[in-house]
């Protein structure tokens, strides 16, 4: 229908998002586009901006989803629209053009309505790719249909709590690459794992070094024994039952010595190994809020509900917020300055 220099080069090259997996895209768009990409960065640089000094749009965010998902599996209605517009008789278009329509009416009033069932089937094709799809939209942190089941499935089981002979199928394959376990303990497992949070997320992330490098600085393993203690002191006062954790049941962990909570600790940093970093961090380094104050932030406000001294979690959530709004940086001297805090911040945020 209309024929121009580089024709034949687009055929071909705008085809090409198909060869690449959502994922990849959405990772490559959020690398250039983050807080701490070349992008932004350039930005920074150029103008002599800071954090807070301007606005970007929100990479991880639907519309960032909507982009990703736009580039990625237009292609589909690319196909199917242009295999029905080089299908169409150009006796209609010049019908229509001896009737008084011009190229533009001609193309709006005939040649689009002729190929909008293509259309619809290539919307249709693209909305199913995009209603199954978990890489990109976990990534860029949207919850959809994909990422619904993942959860339901993986992190709760069964939708009413029960265990199943398939679950069981499902223990016994996932066992071949992972220890795994089964509890009706929804709630309980949930605060297990929040005490693991608060004991490593919580201090290591207010100093911006990796798991391994944190765990030399004085002090690190005593204040996250104590950190770990206030969250399950608070956990026992809401209720829960707690789960075993770093191989130690519950009461053990709750009556054990320093020495054997030390021990516990250094196997789960050997567990992540000397290269983790943890979540805080990079939240940090892209300028996002991190999750601390619904990790420590959550413990100390249930522990002032409470009466449970909970100073340790509450220097961690105030520590946290001066990094998010911008009034400290993310450095090692802040685990210093936690130190000096839990001996002086009273039970509260």
């Amino acid at each position: 229908m209309c024929r121009f220099p580089g024709r034949a080069v687009f055929e071909w090259t705008l085809l090409l998002p198909l060869a690449v997996p959502t994922y990849a895209i959405a990772f490559t768009y959020g690398g250039l586009f983050e807080f701490a990409g070349p992008v932004q960065t350039a930005l920074r640089d150029e103008f002599g901006w800071g954090r807070g000094d301007y606005w970007f749009p929100e990479v991880r965010s639907l519309g960032g989803a909507v982009l990703v998902m736009s580039v990625v599996l237009y292609p589909y209605v690319y196909l199917l629209a242009r295999a029905a517009f080089l299908e169409q008789s150009v006796c209609v278009i010049e019908v229509s053009r001896t009737l008084g329509r011009g190229p533009w009416r001609s193309f709006m009033e005939v040649a689009l309505p002729l190929a909008r069932p293509a259309i619809a089937g290539g919307v249709a094709l693209a909305l199913m790719e995009a209603l199954s799809d978990f890489g990109a939209v976990q990534y860029l942190a949207v919850a959809t249909f994909t990422t619904g089941i993942f959860r339901t499935w993986f992190g709760l089981g069964e939708l009413d709590g029960s265990l199943t002979p398939r679950l069981e199928e499902v223990k016994n394959i996932m066992e071949n690459v992972a220890t795994i376990s089964m509890t009706q303990n929804i709630e309980g497992a949930k605060w297990t794992k929040l005490i693991c949070n608060t004991m490593t997320m919580g201090p290591i992330g207010l100093t911006g070094l990796k798991n391994w490098d944190a765990r030399k600085l004085p002090g690190m393993f005593d204040m996250s024994v104590a950190l770990g203690r206030e969250s399950m002191a608070v956990g026992k006062a809401l209720g829960y039952e707690l789960e075993p954790i770093f191989g130690l049941k519950a009461e053990d962990f709750s009556e054990a010595s320093d020495e054997v909570l030390i021990k516990a600790m250094e196997t789960l940093m050997a567990h992540v190994g000397k290269e983790g970093v943890t979540a805080a961090i990079h939240d940090h380094i892209k300028g996002r809020q991190s999750e601390m104050s619904l990790i420590n932030g959550l413990v100390a406000r249930a522990g002032k509900k409470f009466g449970i001294p909970v100073t340790c979690n509450a220097a961690v959530t105030e520590i946290d917020r001066r990094i998010n709004d911008g009034e400290i940086a993310m450095d090692p001297s802040n685990f210093g300055l936690l130190k000096s805090m839990v001996e002086s911040i009273p039970n509260r945020l």
